[in-house]
C-alpha cells in the first residue's frame, strides 16, 4: 500500500476509534468478526507448509490448516497478529459485506442502469400503482438512451422504497405518457429509507444495488471501489449524513469524504486532503484476501 492509503486509511481508523465505547455505535479497535475454519496440526517445517494446497486456500476462502507445535508457532503467531492488530492495510482489504454478495458484486456491469425510480407522492396515486400494476411518467422526462426500461420501483417520499416490478412491455398513452406494466409488485426484503433529497419525479439505478441498499443515495453509487468504501465505513459508523443525491459526497464525525477525479480524498477542514487513488483502493480490494460478516 502506498503511503497515502496508509494515511487516509490511519485517519479513517483513528476518528472511528476515538468514539469507541461512547454509545455511539462506533466499534473499538479491537472489534473485529470474522468467520472461517482453521485446523491446527502437529508439524515441524513452517517453511516447507507455506506451499501447501491446505495454507494457500486460507488466502482464497479462509479455510484451511496450520502447523503448531511448542518449536513450530510463528505461522498462527502471524496470523493472530494480523487478525487484531488492523494494519493501515489490513482495513481496506477486509472491507467486509454480507454473505452472498461478491458473487453478485463481480457481475454488476455499473454502466447499467435499468431500474426506473418513480417519484408517487401521494397514497391515491400509490394505491393505483398497485392495483393496476402499472407506473406512468410523461414520455420527455425520459430519453431514448434509457430505453428499454427492465425494472420500475416506487419512491414514497417520507417513506421510501418498498415495492418494484419487472416490466412485461411500455405504452404510450394519450397524455403522453409511458405506461410501463408489470408482471406483479414485489417487495424489497428491506426499505430503502428516503433521504431529504429524494427523487424529484424519476431517477435510475441498477437491481444490485435496489436489492443491497439501506438509503435512497446509496443508490447512486457509481462502481465496486465506492460500493465496498461505503460499506466498510457503514459498518463502521453509525451516521452518516448526506450533503446530495451524490453519496460519493458525504460526511462523518466532522469529516467528508469525496470521491472525485479518480481519487477518494478525505478531508477536515483543518490541513490538506488525504487521498488515494481510486485504482489503488481497487487493486488493494481486488485481491484474494479474508471476509467478514456484517
Amino acid at each position: 500500500m502506498n503511503r497515502n492509503a496508509a494515511a487516509l486509511n490511519d485517519a479513517l481508523r483513528n476518528t472511528m476509534d476515538a468514539g469507541a465505547g461512547a454509545g455511539n455505535g462506533i466499534p473499538g479497535p479491537f472489534d473485529r468478526t470474522m468467520f472461517g475454519a482453521y485446523v491446527l496440526f502437529p508439524y515441524s517445517d513452517e517453511e516447507k507448509y507455506k506451499q501447501h494446497d491446505f495454507y494457500k486456500s486460507i488466502e482464497t476462502v479462509n479455510i484451511g490448516g496450520f502447523p503448531f507445535l511448542p518449536s513450530a508457532t510463528n505461522m498462527v503467531r502471524n496470523f493472530l497478529e494480523e487478525l487484531i492488530s488492523d494494519t493501515a492495510e489490513s482495513a481496506f482489504e477486509r472491507a467486509t459485506l454480507p454473505r452472498g454478495i461478491e458473487e453478485k458484486l463481480a457481475r454488476v456491469d455499473w454502466a447499467k442502469r435499468d431500474v426506473l425510480i418513480v417519484n408517487v407522492p401521494d397514497e391515491a396515486m400509490f394505491t393505483a400503482c398497485l392495483d393496476e400494476l402499472s407506473c406512468a411518467v410523461k414520455c420527455d422526462e425520459i430519453s431514448e438512451e434509457h430505453l428499454p426500461i427492465h425494472y420500475v420501483a416506487i419512491y414514497r417520499p417520507g417513506i421510501g422504497i418498498e415495492h418494484y416490478g419487472t416490466v412485461l412491455y411500455t405504452q404510450k398513452d394519450e397524455a403522453s405518457n409511458y405506461v410501463f406494466k408489470v408482471k406483479l409488485w414485489r417487495q424489497l426484503p428491506q426499505l430503502i429509507a428516503a433521504s431529504e433529497f429524494g427523487v424529484a419525479s424519476i431517477a435510475y439505478t441498477n437491481m444490485f444495488l435496489l436489492e443491497n441498499s439501506t438509503a435512497y443515495p446509496e443508490l447512486h453509487l457509481r462502481s465496486e471501489a465506492e460500493f465496498r468504501f461505503y460499506a466498510e465505513l457503514k459498518r463502521r459508523v453509525k451516521d452518516v449524513d448526506y450533503k446530495s443525491e451524490d453519496v460519493s459526497g458525504f460526511e462523518f464525525a466532522g469529516k467528508k469524504i469525496v470521491f472525485e477525479g479518480g481519487e477518494i480524498r478525505l478531508m477536515d477542514g483543518k490541513r490538506n486532503p488525504v487521498t488515494i487513488k481510486v485504482r489503488e483502493f481497487e487493486r488493494i480490494i481486488n485481491k484474494k484476501c479474508f471476509s467478514g460478516t456484517v
